[in-house]
């Protein structure tokens, strides 16, 4: 396409070619001739005054050719007024002619939505020949607005959709045509209709708090703040490389963060690289953070107001926290007393779990008991309260699962199971813990899988009691699980849903005294993987969210190949019969894909990797927060989150 641009409106007989023609040599290409398609063909705007030349077949010019384009004073405007003075410029045809046949998108420059921001995004794609572009957009699955350029023909596009709304799903469709559509030749070509998700206007550690756009933020770990309704978030900062610190927020019940904006370092000495270990509420507001760095465990404790506690003398982020131990991994914390400042600690050290109480009522704070091995040949701890000052500790110990509840001395509470170790199962071997939760009453509800591929739910009570046979509910996932997750019904706890991932699927069952529910809430139909499953449960607006990556590649439920990146998807389903909600399907349109499998809560375009999201409720369970690592290009991963249950498809 040849354009050239003139400051009044112009009398379109005057362009022929005589007037407007190209040349190579003293050869002149004729303008005049359209309907064979073996000339140049003249435009003019709607306004009259761009004139354009059209090259409707790829042979009119020749390759590594250069051509001169010429405009005489013959042209004129509509009172008849010639041009001052003639003109003429020259271009050079590049080495590669233009593919025959209908326009295609560049595998390397597929249709692509970039940047994302709350309010904007910006389309992008490139073709292998020239074209003009009709692109329609919309809420859901609308596409009722439209972008588009008809007569200018470009390889590579932008095109700015501005203003949108925050957090939501848009849909898009794109229609190309290359010159020879002028001529009614086939020549259209559409990248289908595919998803893309605007960002929310809620950040916790983003573009606006590192500086420079410097450092990552991620290993996300979130906390429900059970004295307060409030969650806390946790991240690892690589800002002051090669040290790695932990910072923290804590949000309430609003959600509207609480410390100080962008949130504040809790380990960060200098020379450090620190890694996470555990996150426990002290009950009282505030939180009891664990750390390692190198083989050592820390732990510091701040309040609900973002303040330390003073554990070491003179408690700061630049301190290194009271050390728990000088070597070993998977530590654990609860507190064991009612004025929540003697805390059992207990952590996997080689073959054996070690354990300790430190009593923090004074300055220092003093060991009251000691164990090490604490149980011998222990393997995988968990730790958390029962609700009465005591800690609940499950653990592997060869053939079986075991519980044992601790009270502050370091002693078996002598109401469980008349002070002796609880056996939780009877399998032969080959048990893991998956995930350990209070049952509401005392006691603790277990999930863990047997053989590499049977999932059970197991729960004792308050006084060591296992309830639900030998060994606990067969939840009947149908082949081998990994990633699993749990969220417990009722007081005290008689149901359970599990969520897994079965090999790229996300599948998820309800049992309670027998199977309720279960089934596929995501499926490889998709295309692309789905991994990592999360649960907020919400009674009829119970949410299961996962990582999935089908826009990364080419997607049956979009048609289309493009890179929109990794995201997080979700599916709304009722808790109590598992039916998913028809407006979280992942194609609502009958077009492609229409098989209940997911929206897209977060996508990003620059999302290259998975987004690692938690999921922390808040306000007593009945809201949430989910948190993920964002990749934005030039700025490095941040954490960004949005209120889960005021999501809409």
């Amino acid at each position: 396409m040849i354009s050239i641009d003139f400051d009044k409106a112009i009398d379109v007989t005057t362009l022929n070619s005589a007037n407007f023609y190209l040349q190579s040599g003293a050869a002149i290409i004729p303008t005049d001739n359209p309907s064979t398609n073996s000339s140049l063909y003249t435009t003019l705007s709607p306004t009259l005054s761009r004139a354009r030349l059209a090259v409707p077949a790829p042979n009119l010019l020749t390759v590594s050719t250069t051509y001169q384009v010429v405009v005489t004073t013959g042209v004129t405007d509509l009172s008849g007024n010639t041009l001052a003075a003639g003109f003429t410029w020259s271009f050079t045809t590049t080495a590669t002619p233009n593919p025959t046949g209908p326009p295609d998108f560049l595998p390397s420059d597929p249709l692509t939505v970039y940047p994302v921001s709350n309010t904007n995004a910006f389309v992008f794609w490139g073709t292998n020949k020239p074209t003009n572009y009709v692109l329609r957009y919309g809420r859901g699955d609308s596409t009722a607005n439209t972008e588009q350029d008809l007569g200018n023909y470009l390889a590579f596009h932008t095109v700015p959709l501005d203003p949108l709304a925050p957090g939501k799903r848009y849909w898009i469709q794109l229609n190309a045509a290359d010159y020879a559509d002028i001529f009614g030749a086939t020549g259209l070509s559409s990248s289908g209709l595919f998803q893309f998700n605007t960002t929310t206007d809620d950040t916790l550690a983003g573009f606006t708090t590192v500086a420079g756009g410097t450092g990552n933020q991620g290993t996300i770990k979130a906390l429900s703040q059970t004295s307060a309704a409030g969650a806390f978030v946790f991240w690892t900062d690589d800002t002051a490389a090669p040290d790695m610190q932990l910072h923290g927020q804590l949000f309430d019940n609003t959600p509207v963060a609480q410390w100080v904006a962008g949130g504040i370092p809790i380990f960060a000495q200098v020379g450090t690289v620190y890694s996470f270990q555990h996150a426990a509420d002290d009950g009282a507001g505030g939180v009891i953070l664990l750390a390692s760095a190198g083989t050592g465990i820390y732990a510091k404790r701040l309040n609900s107001a973002g303040a330390f506690i003073d554990w070491e003398g003179v408690t700061t982020a630049l301190t290194p926290g009271l050390q728990i131990t000088a070597s070993g991994t998977n530590g654990r914390a609860v507190p064991v007393n009612a004025g929540l400042d003697r805390v059992l600690y207990v952590w996997q050290n080689g073959a054996n779990i070690d354990a300790v109480i430190w009593d923090n009522t004074g300055t220092p704070p003093v060991v009251r008991f000691s164990s090490s091995p604490f149980v011998v040949n222990g393997q995988n701890p968990f730790l958390i309260p029962d609700g009465t000052a005591n800690g609940i500790l499950i653990y592997t110990n060869g053939d079986k699962i075991y519980g044992q509840k601790i009270d502050g001395n370091g002693a078996i509470v002598p109401t469980w199971n008349g002070g002796a170790l609880v056996p939780l199962t009877s399998h032969a071997n080959n048990e893991v813990i998956l995930d350990v939760q209070s049952d509401n009453a005392g006691g603790a509800v277990v999930l863990y899988r047997y053989n590499g591929n049977t999932l059970f739910a197991q729960r004792v009570n308050g006084t060591g009691l296992v309830q639900w046979g030998v060994d606990g509910r067969d939840l009947g996932v149908p082949a081998v699980s990994s990633q699993e997750v749990m969220a417990c019904f009722g007081t005290p706890v008689t149901e359970v849903i599990a969520v897994a991932n079965i090999g790229d699927d996300i599948w998820a069952a309800r049992v309670g005294a027998a199977p309720i529910w279960a089934g596929y809430i995501s499926n490889q139909a998709n295309g692309g993987i789905q991994q990592n499953p999360k649960i907020f449960p919400n009674g009829v607006d119970t949410i299961i969210t996962w990582e999935d990556d089908r826009f990364q590649i080419s997607s049956v439920s979009v048609g289309y190949s493009h890179n929109t990146g990794w995201g997080i998807f979700g599916m709304k389903i009722d808790a109590a019969t598992g039916v998913k909600d028809i407006l979280w399907t992942a194609n609502a349109t009958g077009i492609g894909t229409d098989d209940y499998n997911g929206v897209a809560v977060m996508l990003n375009n620059a999302q290259s990797s998975n987004p690692k999201f938690r999921v922390a409720p808040y306000s007593g369970g009945g809201e949430a927060l989910l948190i993920w690592e964002d990749l934005r290009y030039g700025q490095g991963t941040d954490v960004d989150f949005i209120n889960l249950n005021l999501f809409s498809p």
